[in-house]
């Protein structure tokens, strides 16, 4: 495995696991902000984390999921979309496409410095993006979603009252968890043009879909169609109360554990 140059370098030791703070470039030259998180045992697999909407690396279910894997020998990568935590850039600027690109950079970052990730990891519209990528890169063996829809456009639908602002010639600005997001057309022409290139039947990876019935964000139905349309080894796990975003430690380091066993039990 190489090593990077210092300059996009920072160690930092929490507890059994060896943070990395790192940069690599992105969709239009953004300098994306990403953590890997390496377990001091031995590494058995990488993996990628892709976030949900707006979400950051520092969300709690983020860090727990993350901190589960390590102890399962797991190293992760996960990070910042443009616009978004650590990452500098214009959020209403991007769209599903322009992150689309944003986690093959990710990819291509691991693969050139470790090595290529064989789990990949999606939370809600994060889901959306690993199931449109699964096929795409080659090294990954397992693929989960938590709380993910079966399309792009579904998070348009869910904003339209936005879009319908956007088009009076309002601004498109939503508010979540208390921070103001500006959203542009683009945004929502881009989700809805997506849709036809989102063949989830053409899956023949291992898939491993997490929902929780008390999810206020996704249906039952939309998250089913990520099980029975893929063509490959499938499994469903019910989380029992634990929400869209998976807030509380206990409940994410339950779920980091199940994805670790499954994966595990592929990857090898």
């Amino acid at each position: 495995m190489n090593n990077l140059p210092s300059l996009f370098l920072r160690n930092i030791i929490n507890g059994a696991v060896l943070k990395k703070e790192i940069k690599f470039m992105g969709w239009a030259h953004n300098q994306i902000s990403a953590e890997l998180d390496l377990p001091e045992s031995e590494i058995k697999y990488f993996a990628m984390y892709i976030p949900c909407f707006t979400c950051t690396i520092n969300y709690r279910s983020v860090k727990y999921i993350s901190k589960a894997l390590n102890n399962n020998g797991v190293a992760v990568l996960k990070f910042d979309f443009p616009g978004l935590g650590k990452t500098k850039g214009d959020f209403s600027k991007t769209n599903f496409s322009t992150n689309l690109e944003n986690i093959r950079s990710a990819y291509k970052y691991l693969q050139e410095n470790y090595e290529a990730p064989k789990l990949l990891i999606g939370h809600s519209l994060g889901g959306v993006m690993a199931m449109r990528l699964a096929m795409e890169l080659t090294s990954i063996k397992a693929l989960c979603v938590i709380a993910a829809g079966d399309r792009p456009s579904l998070l348009a639908s869910k904003l339209s009252a936005i879009e319908q602002k956007i088009d009076k010639g309002e601004d498109g600005n939503v508010m979540i968890d208390n921070v103001k997001y500006k959203l542009e057309k683009h945004f929502f022409d881009d989700l809805r043009a997506n849709d036809s290139k989102h063949k989830l039947n053409e899956i023949t990876k291992p898939v491993l879909v997490m929902y929780s019935p008390d999810d206020k964000i996704i249906s039952q139905e939309n998250t089913m169609k990520n099980f029975t349309q893929p063509r490959g080894q499938k499994s469903f796990v019910t989380l029992n109360n634990v929400g869209h975003l998976i807030n509380k430690e206990r409940d994410a380091v339950v779920v980091g554990n199940i994805i670790a066993s499954w994966a595990t039990s592929i990857i090898d």
